[in-house]
């Protein structure tokens, strides 16, 4: 579905006005300023540094010659006596290099676990909208695999697989090219060829439990749809299982999490005659968690209906 790049569809859960819901997002991102504006990635060189300060750290303990005998001499009680004082300091030895050892296994597998996981955030479905309203064109197929942000890959490459010789298929990927084109020549024109849209996070509001459910309710609803269409019934057994993989892959865990996010969206550009002022509009965008990944509760129609 081409999106009107100029008004965003927006699902309102409980009748809050903009106004109020501006006031309740500012609120709400007061104590998260820092972390709603960035989206920085954990710097490599950062964990080469903490790596080998901890390996450093290892190393001296290995090399530590002490006062430089291996063992204390306790006068009077022979040497039975000094090998267990020995061997009493190597184990303490030895339990420090182990926790360290495991200290730094730890740390790396925390930092890298950041890195990995950065670009899936509750902030991710925003940048993939964003991205794409400055796209000068695109499928539908290739706005569906971005809005899905890895949800239920394997099931969606197998149904994407089993419909690319589909005349059907095929002839909506060409008119879905066709109305991106479309789409940035007309804002080309409005804005001038260097048009940019950006979309800042002003704040957020956690999705209660029962705002939770009622989504999943409601995606539960459109994938039973699909199980029960005509089109399904009547596929190809191999199809037909692959629709059914997909639809069930999102039905469970389903949506564990998701929030109000509450933007700023702008466009500038210019035109031969100077710089054109940037319209700026205030917009809220619904994302959830959907078995793990955080997705654009709007997005879910594009990803559904390029294939259905």
């Amino acid at each position: 579905m081409a999106k009107n790049k100029d008004v965003k569809r927006v699902i309102i859960l409980d009748g809050k006005n903009s106004e109020s819901r501006n006031k309740k997002g500012n609120m709400d991102s007061a104590g998260n300023a820092k972390g709603i504006t960035s989206d920085t990635e954990t710097d490599p060189g950062y964990i080469d540094a903490l790596t080998g300060a901890a390996l450093q750290k290892i190393a001296e303990f290995e090399n530590d010659p002490g006062d430089g005998s291996p063992y204390e001499t306790i006068a009077g009680n022979g040497a039975g006596r000094s090998a267990k004082v020995r061997k009493k300091k190597r184990s303490t030895k030895t339990k420090l290099l182990l926790f360290l050892a495991v200290s730094v296994v730890v740390l790396i597998a925390a930092v890298i676990g950041s890195v990995k996981t950065v670009k899936n955030n509750f902030r991710t479905p925003v940048r993939i909208y964003e991205e794409y309203l400055n796209k000068p064109e695109y499928t539908g197929e290739e706005l569906s695999r971005a809005y899905a942000n890895h949800v239920a890959d394997k099931q969606f490459d197998r149904l994407r697989e089993l419909l690319g010789a589909n005349e059907d298929y095929k002839a909506s990927l060409d008119s879905s090219l066709l109305k991106s084109r479309e789409l940035y020549r007309d804002n080309c024109e409005r804005y001038g060829d260097d048009f940019h849209y950006t979309v800042s996070i002003d704040g957020m509001e956690k999705l209660d439990s029962i705002q939770a459910a009622a989504l999943q309710t409601e995606l539960n609803g459109i994938l039973n749809d699909i199980d029960a269409s005509g089109m399904v019934e009547s596929a190809d057994p191999a199809l037909k299982d692959a629709v059914h993989n997909v639809t069930r892959t999102l039905k469970t865990p389903g949506i564990t999490r998701g929030y109000r996010v509450f933007c700023t969206q702008r466009v500038t550009g210019s035109k031969e005659d100077g710089p054109v002022s940037g319209k700026q509009e205030y917009t809220e965008i619904i994302v959830v968690r959907l078995n793990g990944r955080w997705i654009m509760w709007d997005g879910i129609y594009d990803i559904l209906k390029m294939f259905y």
